[in-house]
């Protein structure tokens, strides 16, 4: 059976293929056409992953898609095992005619791409985002907590958490716009901050009368950001805290977190850390992007019962379409430039799915030196001197430089930095850095290029940031890294093995 997951939203749309309840490609549409945060579907985007997959349009069975809204009325259908179909077909290709159309909401969706990536076999799933739908608020329906075992969605309980609604509010306030790209411009800023009791009435404030507010200093802002990530970490916490209240299932140990607001590695740390569940899992693509993947997995899995799916971390963040290698790089030499103070941009096989670079689709520095962080982030990306970048380390020396229980693959936790001074460009103010593990399993390529930067420095740790400019999407394809490579100022571009420099 194949299924084409879909997500129908007002942005970050994205399409998957799931063939016999398995997993095999996913890609956001801004990849696709270059748009960030497109919220169109078009077929090319549909087309990129059948022709990767080997799978024609005709040979489409089921699409099945994430809606926007709040209509959770197929649920209590859908729980019962019933399929929903509405008679209708996708209109991106008048090849494409399934034997149904599902929608499934939006929350049930993020909760499924979380769960059923999980290799878990029970689990509870919270889910939290900014959606500032007047529905949603009403009825709380903005955060959604499930209860699964085997492959079936068994109960939900609506929380009603607004902490990322919040969030968004306080972005807009400080004028970071668009707050779904700012979200993290606030995380990093909170880190300089001090929690100050009057800004609280901004968050609690359901008015947008405030926005904008363009006269705020940069203290302000500071101190703002640090009040607004301390209350999320609180509200997280306090949801985590109760998830097991909500269900009767005491003996449940694992939890899955899904939905943009858990894009927030500092919270996702702090849940961790609490140590109210034995384990934790993300889908990469925990934002709205993800959504596509989460429908078609609850269909493949609570619909038509397929069992459920084991999954290493490579297979569910390096989902973009194959590409051919056209030789092997040269990683001794690469590490060398690297350890010269040279930045190289590096586009190798599938790209990720998701918002974060994890090493097919990077820019990578050398850690050692804290002018090469002021200078990407001035010149090469074009953003605010305060944000702060990521580390990826090798897997098994993870421990040796970054003070966390767990290996981080998908670059969704913090943790403080145990030798800051020797690598100050991916050490945070605060001491901490939002990083990156990676086994040779995981990523052969990066990993190899770390090693032998190892090799040189001692080092076993790169500065990683996304390949792409201010206001681009990651980038896909080779001659969009070209165009990259020549208007940016990064020295080397490594695309599929083969070396550009200037």
């Amino acid at each position: 059976m194949i299924i084409l997951g879909l997500v129908e939203n007002l942005h970050d749309t994205s399409a998957c293929i799931i063939k016999n309840g398995k997993l095999l490609s996913a890609i956001a549409t801004e990849r696709v056409s270059g748009i960030k945060r497109d919220g169109n579907t078009s077929i090319k985007v549909v087309k990129n992953l059948l022709v990767d997959c080997g799978i024609e349009e005709k040979d489409i069975d089921y699409v099945v898609i994430s809606n926007d809204g709040h209509d959770y009325k197929y649920l209590s259908v859908l729980k019962d095992g019933h399929q929903e179909s509405i008679n209708e077909y996708i209109t991106i290709s008048p090849k494409i005619r399934p034997k149904a159309t599902i929608r499934l909401p939006h929350h049930v969706c993020h909760a499924s791409a979380a769960y059923y990536t999980s290799n878990y076999e029970e689990a509870f799933a919270l889910t939290v985002d900014c959606c500032d739908f007047i529905e949603q608020t009403a009825t709380k329906k903005n955060s959604l907590a499930c209860h699964f075992k085997g492959n079936k969605l068994i109960s939900e309980h609506f929380p009603g958490i607004f902490t990322g609604i919040k969030y968004a509010r306080t972005c807009e306030h400080m004028d970071f716009k668009p707050c779904l790209d700012k979200a993290g411009t606030v995380m990093g800023l909170s880190s300089y901050g001090e929690f100050k009791e009057e800004y609280l009435h901004i968050l609690d404030t359901d008015t947008r009368s405030l926005y904008p507010k363009k006269d705020e200093d940069l203290r302000s802002c500071m101190n703002m950001s640090k009040t607004v990530q301390d209350v999320l970490e609180k509200d997280l916490l306090d949801a985590v805290e109760k998830l097991r209240d909500n269900f009767d299932a005491p003996h449940v140990n694992n939890l899955c977190l899904g939905g943009g607001t858990l894009l927030n590695c500092n919270a996702n740390s702090k849940i961790l850390l609490s140590n109210e569940f034995e384990n934790v899992h993300f889908f990469p693509a925990c934002g709205d992007d993800g959504l596509a993947v989460g429908a078609a997995l609850f269909a493949a899995h609570h619909i038509f019962d397929y069992p459920l799916q084991k999954y290493e971390p490579q297979q569910i963040c390096y989902l973009g379409p194959h590409y051919p290698l056209y030789q092997d790089p040269p990683y001794e030499y690469i590490a060398q430039k690297i350890a010269e103070g040279k930045i190289v941009g590096w586009m190798h096989g599938r790209s990720e799915f998701g918002p974060r670079a994890l090493g097919n689709r990077s820019i990578f520095a050398d850690p050692r030196n804290q002018h090469t962080r002021d200078w990407i982030n001035q010149v090469v990306k074009k953003r605010e001197w305060f944000r702060p970048f990521a580390p990826i380390v090798l897997e098994e020396e993870y421990q040796d430089w970054f003070d966390f229980p767990v290996t981080s693959p998908f670059m969704l936790y913090t943790a403080q930095v145990k030798q800051p001074e020797k690598i100050p460009a991916v050490t945070h103010v605060d001491g901490s850095a939002r990083f990156q593990t990676v086994s040779k399993k995981s990523n052969y390529h990066a990993y190899t290029l770390i090693e032998e930067f190892k090799k040189i420095t001692g080092i076993p740790v790169l500065l990683n940031t996304s390949l792409n400019g201010k206001g681009q999407p990651i980038l896909e394809y080779s001659h969009d890294a070209l165009d990259f490579f020549q208007d940016t100022e990064v020295d080397i571009m490594v695309i599929h093995g083969k070396v550009y420099e200037k």
